[in-house]
């Protein structure tokens, strides 16, 4: 999974130019949540929000072109 945020996030900010991407997933998928992380995302916010897995808190994360360049040793 990783490998495809990775080129996702890649088409975002190099071809596209774009200058943060916002993401979410539910609290409970850690694995997503590790995913964020690697890339550089922070945290935001916690929120109430309805997941693919029901009701449930999600998680709010902002990545920024920079943040994610940075740890890319891009």
């Amino acid at each position: 999974m990783m490998e495809a945020a990775e080129a996702v996030t890649a088409y975002a900010f190099m071809d596209l130019k774009w200058p943060h991407l916002w993401l979410v997933n539910a609290e409970a998928n850690v694995a997503s949540h590790r995913i964020k992380e690697k890339q550089g995302a922070t945290l935001v916010d916690r929120v109430r929000k309805r997941c693919v897995s029901g009701e449930g808190v999600g998680e709010l994360w902002l990545l920024t072109r920079d943040a994610w360049l940075s740890r890319n040793g891009r």
